[in-house]
């Protein structure tokens, strides 16, 4: 009976929209090795197979070698980037709504008055915001109220209701607008 097979190897998957990108390292000798395969849109795991068994015998190895099989993709959040998909909400806390929009850190020429930013990823009729806030480390300061989201999510389908209807918001009624 032969010596049972050391597994040491580790392998990383990032599936992509276009290719399949994989990472191995071999943890007793650090030796690092990459490949590439098209990804499979309709059954990405088509590509993870191909892509798995090829970096295998691109470095000849054993698949009974591998410790280690880690999991990735970039294709929802290229869904979201590329605006194709299902419509999307987000949840946010109170007053945070609009700082994806007003994005401050993401200002390609700061004293151009001119520049033209892209549409946010989420408009803002879809934004609803919630109770909850946070500390900057993450401890939770004030929970979220049970049903919180679906709240605001109905507050904002009446707003939609009542301006179609030519009703104005309460605020604005009472000045006079």
């Amino acid at each position: 009976m032969g010596e049972p097979i050391a597994r040491r190897l580790r392998i990383g998957v990032d599936v992509g929209g276009t290719f399949t990108d994989l990472a191995m390292v071999d943890e007793a000798t650090g030796r690092i090795g990459s490949h590439k395969v098209p990804s499979t849109p309709a059954d990405p795991s088509l590509a993870i197979e191909r892509g798995v068994r090829g970096i295998l015998e691109e470095f000849a190895r054993g698949a009974a070698e591998v410790a280690f099989l880690g999991h990735g993709t970039t294709v929802a959040a290229n869904m979201v980037i590329e605006r194709r998909g299902a419509r999307r909400g987000m949840l946010t806390a109170k007053k945070c709504r609009d700082v994806l929009e007003i994005a401050r850190q993401i200002r390609p020429h700061l004293y151009d008055c001119d520049v033209q930013r892209p549409a946010p990823l989420v408009p803002r009729r879809r934004r609803i915001e919630i109770s909850e806030r946070m500390a900057a480390e993450g401890t939770v300061l004030k929970a979220a109220r049970r049903g919180g989201g679906r709240a605001g999510r109905d507050a904002a389908a009446r707003r939609r209701r009542d301006l179609r209807r030519g009703v104005l918001p309460a605020r604005l009624a009472r000045r006079g607008a």
